[in-house]
């Protein structure tokens, strides 16, 4: 935490009145991270008429986001994994998970407009279940022996979330 504080150029009272432990800082920074993310979707949603192009660009992006972030996938299973012993740490991570979950269904619903409400799962359903498959491809970016295989396993689900957006004619 020492570090930390001196990189901010501020004390390190100043960083443990905010952040109890190291733990809940690095998951702060990671919801950052994310909420920055949905505000330039949030910002794709409002640049023109929403529609599946838009929903999907936004996808895109949010796969953009797990490639470049796959290195923090180990820290990430960790946090978990100590979440089990740790309640505080758990509380906090499921915290995190509604917001994501919450900014996850914001998205859908700004970038699809109209077609959000018309789909076979309604929005927060989709969003847990992208959450989750997003998180499992995230995880195999991570440790499979190249991106290969993890882009066009992205594509596949991309592939397959396009045609369940336009089945039975959803504009």
């Amino acid at each position: 935490m020492q570090q930390i504080a001196q990189e901010a150029g501020v004390s390190k009272a100043l960083v443990h009145y905010h952040f109890q432990t190291k733990d809940q800082l690095l998951v702060e920074v990671q919801a950052r991270s994310f909420r920055r993310l949905a505000q330039g979707i949030a910002a794709l949603g409002e640049s023109g008429a929403p529609s599946i192009e838009r929903g999907l660009s936004a996808l895109d992006r949010v796969w953009d986001l797990l490639v470049e972030s796959r290195d923090q996938i180990p820290f990430n299973l960790e946090m978990w994994s100590e979440s089990s012993r740790r309640p505080d740490l758990r509380e906090r991570l499921m915290r995190f998970t509604a917001e994501m979950l919450f900014l996850i269904e914001q998205g859908i619903r700004q970038t699809l407009g109209p077609v959000a409400d018309r789909l076979a799962y309604p929005p927060d359903r989709l969003a847990r279940v992208l959450l989750a498959v997003l998180s499992g491809l995230g995880t195999h970016a991570h440790f499979a022996p190249g991106l290969d295989a993890a882009h066009e396993t992205y594509r596949d689900l991309r592939l397959l979330l396009e045609r369940a957006l336009r089945w039975e004619g959803t504009p």
